[in-house]
């Protein structure tokens, strides 16, 4: 995750000082902005990433028909996803008509692996086994490169110009069977006249999996995928069908889910949605929260921590809850209090 590669950050707040945080200095904003959208609490002015040296990478694109499509999604799950992923491979998944092709849904995985094509396919082997996959990308690239280029191939077609989108996300923690990615299927092949549709895997496990769920504000470690399903119209009389499609698609998927939602998804109309994005971490980031950005609050949006309709927390003005630690925070040495100026500012 992002997240998991910062060092250190700089953040205006609310009275225009900034603050530098780091595991060692403002510990407490370090954690709740890694994985609590920075926007809750500041300005971010500047981000410190911990690099990852690459060598070349193997970009791949592999594609199944229809029959074998919920046997190799099944496959997907079981072996390449939290447990059994290797640490090398990288790779989203896809479910979309593709227009390329046909026009049939198909789902697709498009990915990256460190090292050779040659090591790459014996990683995939037991993927490429399953009916006559189509390899739409194969290339040997620099990272950028590589990641372009298995970007290229379209998976679906709209006038981008003209669109309006709804979507919705949940996070998958228990086994999809065969039967249910056929149903699954089914339900995509039958969406509304008028709207273009895909549904995104996104793996986790790996890395992921490997920092404790309380590490940072990022709560989402113990899932096999974050799952979303996006629906695009560009008339506005199909919008209605779309939406009640796309719930239709997410309750055929909820016994799966955890309940929880990635907080970089989010639709309007969920509810609990700060237990839903954040989990057990949320009372944790409301101390934060008020402790940097007291009430009433600047920073409030609508997906805002503590501004949805349904929590406590959403009463702006209300009592504050505790600081979520006895140290003061730590200003940037440059900074002065609110409205105290130097000669040289004074005067021009």
């Amino acid at each position: 995750m992002n997240c998991d590669n910062v060092i250190a950050f700089r953040m205006m707040l609310r009275d225009g000082r900034t603050v530098k945080a780091t595991g060692d200095q403002n510990a407490d904003l370090f954690w709740a902005v890694r994985g609590g959208t920075g926007s809750n609490f500041g300005i971010l002015v500047d981000v410190t990433y911990r690099l990852h040296p690459m060598s070349q990478v193997w970009g791949f694109g592999l594609a199944w028909s229809r029959d074998s499509a919920p046997r190799a999604l099944t496959e997907v799950q079981n072996r390449y996803i939290r447990t059994g992923g290797p640490s090398k491979l990288g790779f989203l998944g896809f479910i979309s008509n593709r227009f390329d092709i046909g026009s049939e849904p198909m789902p697709t995985i498009r990915g990256l692996n460190l090292g050779s094509p040659d090591e790459g396919r014996a990683e995939l082997a037991a993927l490429m086994e399953i009916g006559d996959p189509i390899m739409d990308a194969d290339t040997v690239q620099s990272y950028p490169v590589a990641l372009q280029a298995i970007d290229e191939t379209p998976l679906f077609d709209i006038a981008w110009d003209k669109v309006t989108e709804d979507k919705q996300a949940c996070y998958i923690d228990k086994p999809v069977s065969e039967a249910v990615w056929s149903r699954a299927f089914d339900y995509f092949a039958d969406a509304p006249d008028g709207t273009v549709n895909v549904v995104c895997l996104e793996a986790y496990g790996g890395a992921i999996a490997e920092i404790p769920s309380d590490a940072c504000a990022f709560v989402h470690r113990s899932v096999d995928f974050d799952f979303f399903v996006d629906t695009f119209w560009t008339d506005d009389t199909d919008a209605a069908n779309a939406s009640a499609w796309l719930d239709g698609f997410m309750a055929l998927m909820a016994p799966y889910s955890n309940g929880q939602v990635y907080q970089n998804y989010p639709r309007r109309g969920l509810t609990d949605t700060n237990r839903r994005y954040f989990g057990a971490n949320y009372d944790r980031l409301l101390a934060v929260k008020n402790k940097y950005d007291p009430r009433p609050h600047m920073f409030h949006f609508e997906q805002g921590i503590c501004t949805g309709p349904d929590d406590p927390g959403a009463f702006i003005n209300g009592p504050p809850a505790a600081d979520s630690t006895s140290e003061p925070i730590v200003y940037e040495p440059h900074n002065r209090p609110p409205g105290e100026r130097s000669d040289a500012i004074a005067t021009g």
